[in-house]
């Protein structure tokens, strides 16, 4: 379990459909995730997403906007979602 997670790349792109249900599910109660959401190399929102301290919900907002890069392999390539 994680107290605090820091997103800053994804190479399956699954925080770019908004997908972070893995990653919540290792959030603790009362711990915050940080993610840009958006498709890479153009505007995303950067969230904050926090696991409330009883329950399992979350809460989140749009803390700014932000531009990722795209991940890149070892040779400078794209890498392609698996």
């Amino acid at each position: 379990m994680a107290g605090a997670v820091a997103v800053y790349c994804d190479p399956r792109d699954r925080c770019a459909a908004g997908d972070t249900t893995a990653l919540l599910q290792q959030l603790d109660r009362g711990g915050r995730m940080v993610v840009p959401v958006g498709q890479a190399g153009k505007t995303q929102n950067l969230l904050q997403l926090e696991k409330n301290k009883a329950s399992d919900e979350i809460v989140g907002r749009t803390v700014i906007p932000v531009r990722f890069v795209p991940m890149v392999s070892g040779d400078g390539a794209e890498s392609a979602p698996e």
